[in-house]
């Protein structure tokens, strides 16, 4: 897991958006997976 990625955790873990941490580790990893899962949802960062 690249340094940067983990940042962006921890700096969403701040704010209190854990949930949105989450799904954002896992878009880059599986997109097709969480666009199923979560479709009503914008794409962060994609």
């Amino acid at each position: 897991m690249p340094c940067w990625i983990g940042a962006y955790l921890l700096r969403l873990d701040r704010l209190g958006d854990v949930r949105l941490a989450v799904p954002a580790s896992r878009l880059r990893r599986r997109p097709s997976r969480v666009m199923r899962s979560l479709g009503h949802l914008p794409v962060v960062g994609g």
